[in-house]
């Protein structure tokens, strides 16, 4: 059975990954995040 440190783990992981996820978007396709999802500039 996975503990629940083991769940929390990957959720910061993922967490993570968005953040630097949606850095490199802004940064190399040129768009902003918005509350629905992405906006072209």
């Amino acid at each position: 059975m996975i503990a629940t440190d083991k769940v929390t783990e990957i959720f910061c992981i993922l967490d993570e990954l968005c953040k630097n996820l949606d850095a490199e978007l802004t940064k190399n396709l040129h768009i902003v995040p918005i509350d629905e999802g992405y906006k072209c500039m």
